[in-house]
């Protein structure tokens, strides 16, 4: 076996999740190396959808116009029938424009996504990305993690701070921490196929649905000739999950949402749907991310965008640690936070929407369509819709750095617009950085009370204003503070000065 190579984070695993927190570690000049067992990023487009908090997550990583570039971003979103184009639902993103910038779905290979992610992975210098390399031991060594990696060269090991593992839900990090996957497997059969296109179907209206007894087909355009289908079996069992798609199977599919006429098939997939999740996210110095940690219904397009999110929230973590931070607060707070977001809410949610829509009768499942019509339908209830499918509505409430006390602790901060001094008008998150921020809400001069090395923004009087209201209504109060965690969350909002030191120290000391 070949020397010991030394790093500050050992990733394993290159998929969105692996690469995403390859970048947000690189924002804080933490080295890293990322293990790919395959030989390069994907080819496919599997996960299509990118949600408004991943969005965020890319701007505030400078990605965000990249992605846009690349992408299509759907404003709205109507939900078809194939067969006489009934509307079954119909969704308004932009009426979340007063906390969101340009709010939408954006539609975009995840190869493409991959592709924009290694390559800021590789520009950043912090990084060494190796494709070929299978992880195949690891240990805790004097204060740090030694792993054993092996590729065509032969066997050699890496020594670092830390281990996350991003390796997807049969990979080997949690299975080598002896971590079980408890949860179900739904009696649903599922396919995935992308067909090419070159005739007046194009024009379409998308997405689209063939629903019939037994069965569900949507049919969504994922670049300019190329379709996905998304074919479910209600009245299956499991066996048939693995079964080989024949082409006249996908030609059906294809007439049912498209209509006839010929098509080349690009990619197909059968799988499996479960609603899986770990026990524990973190083992000692080894954490996982992703589907490493969990896994759910593809119902809502979340699962990708859950497992940027975790390398979002671990990133900062992980880095503040690095530099000096309290281990076991913030790492542990990334295990609460993520179980609550993740495991209960975007778990539960898309648990919901399976049974409602999937696993029920074809009449029932026509009561469910127009019951989200009617919610959707209703102010209040449709942007609380809205703020759940776009994932923007996740907070976390009970942390080991978040004081339940807090109202409005643990929540998104909104993307609001607000104004210069000199009437210019910006969104609030262009004004964050990747630190800490105290927002001094209303009394200019409170700025003298809490530590100058942190940064500052004054919202009120004669500096930036808020039309909006929303930070006062946020804060509770006319004058006070507001802390904003690195990952646009709020850590703490009130009055005290000395509770707003405390709330600090809880994300930043050692």
């Amino acid at each position: 076996m070949q020397k010991s190579q030394e790093t500050s984070v050992i990733i394993i695993g290159g998929g969105p999740t692996g690469l995403s927190l390859a970048l947000g570690l690189a924002k804080y000049h933490i080295k890293s190396i990322l293990l790919e067992k395959k030989s390069s990023i994907s080819e496919h487009s599997k996960a299509p959808v990118i949600h408004q908090r991943t969005r965020e997550i890319f701007e505030q990583w400078g990605l965000g116009e990249q992605f846009l570039s690349r992408g299509n971003l759907l404003r709205e979103l109507e939900l078809k029938t194939a067969k006489n184009e009934k509307t079954l639902f119909h969704l308004d993103f932009k009426l979340l424009s007063n906390e969101a910038k340009q709010p939408g779905m954006l539609i975009l290979k995840q190869s493409e996504t991959e592709k924009i992610l290694l390559e800021a992975v590789k520009g950043s210098g912090f990084c060494e990305v190796r494709f070929d390399t299978t992880a195949f031991f690891l240990k805790e060594v004097n204060g740090g993690v030694e792993a054993g990696a092996k590729n065509e060269d032969g066997e050699y090991r890496i020594s670092g701070k830390y281990v996350v593992g991003c390796d997807g839900a049969s990979g080997f990090t949690r299975q080598a921490l002896g971590l079980s996957f408890p949860g179900k497997t739904y009696d649903v059969r599922t396919v995935l196929a992308d067909v090419n296109i070159n005739d007046k179907r194009n024009e379409l209206h998308w997405p689209r649905i063939h629903n019939a007894k037994g069965e569900i087909t949507v049919a969504i355009k994922i670049d300019q000739e190329l379709w996905r289908l998304i074919h479910l079996e209600t009245n299956s069992d499991n066996a048939r999950s693995k079964e080989k798609i024949s082409e006249e199977e996908i030609n059906q599919w294809v007439i049912n949402t498209l209509g006839e006429g010929s098509f080349k098939k690009v990619w197909e997939s059968p799988f499996e749907i479960h609603r899986r999740s770990s026990p524990r996210f973190k083992v000692g110095r080894t954490l996982l991310a992703g589907d490493s940690a969990h896994v759910h219904s593809p119902v809502g397009a979340q699962g990708m965008n859950a497992g940027i999110q975790d390398a979002h929230n671990l990133a900062w973590k992980l880095a503040t640690v690095l530099r000096g931070g309290n281990e076991w607060r913030l790492l542990h707070s990334y295990e609460t936070e993520r179980k609550e977001a993740v495991v209960e809410k975007v778990s539960g949610y898309t648990d919901l929407m399976t049974r409602s829509f999937l696993q029920v009768p074809f009449p029932i499942r026509n009561v469910s369509f127009f019951l989200l019509r009617k919610i959707t339908s209703v102010p209040g209830l449709r942007e609380k819709f809205l703020r759940r499918i776009t994932m923007i509505n996740l907070r976390y409430t009970n942390s080991e750095i978040t004081d339940p006390l807090i109202l409005s602790a643990g929540k998104r901060l909104p993307n609001i617009e607000i104004f210069s001094p000199d009437s210019v008008r910006w969104r609030l998150y262009d004004l964050l950085t990747l630190e800490i921020l105290i927002l001094i809400i209303g009394n200019p001069k409170l700025k003298k009370q809490f530590p100058h090395q942190i940064a500052s923004l004054t919202i009120g009087d004669s500096n930036y204003r808020d039309p909006s209201q929303k930070l006062k209504k946020l804060l509770g109060h006319e004058n006070g503070f507001i802390l904003v965690r690195p990952d646009m969350h709020i850590g703490w909002a009130g009055t005290s000065i000395i509770q707003l030191n405390i709330a600090v120290n809880k994300i930043s000391a050692g």
